[in-house]
């Protein structure tokens, strides 16, 4: 059993706490922001030799489950609506295991554009390969 997902929507809704959707908040706007993978994530196949992208994006403000392992974060950029949480460090990229299972999931995929950055085009195809158990390798950014 595994799971991927890419492009985080929505907001904290109704539905039962098992399946709400993490996001809190993104500015109205795209921002240009930096993701860098975690020193202490190194290692991990799916950002190891990642190094630090800039993408233009929404960027979230999330809930995360603490048995989530955070592979990579970003600043949150200056927002008017909420001066408050900026430079708060959010995680854009992580993993986690649920039952046999492992699930990757990253916030980025909003636009093509982001897709073809060669760091975002890695990470999403390890992570791919990582949550399948997949043999194949993909090449590294």
């Amino acid at each position: 059993m595994s799971a991927v997902g890419t492009g985080v929507t929505g907001a904290m809704d109704a539905r039962p706490p098992r399946t709400r959707r993490p996001v809190v908040h993104h500015p109205r706007e795209h921002s240009i922001y930096q993701v860098r993978p975690l020193p202490g994530a190194a290692g991990h196949p799916i950002v190891e030799g990642l190094t630090p992208f800039l993408v233009t994006s929404e960027q979230y403000y999330l809930h995360m489950d603490p048995a989530a392992e955070v592979l990579a974060v970003t600043d949150y950029v200056a927002d008017p609506d909420h001066p408050e949480l900026a430079r708060t460090v959010m995680p854009v990229t992580w993993t986690r295991s649920w039952g046999a299972g492992r699930v990757f999931v990253t916030a980025i995929g909003h636009n093509l554009a982001n897709l073809e950055i060669p760091q975002v085009h890695s990470m999403i195809t390890k992570g791919m390969s990582w949550a399948t158990r997949s043999p194949h390798t993909p090449n590294s950014a």
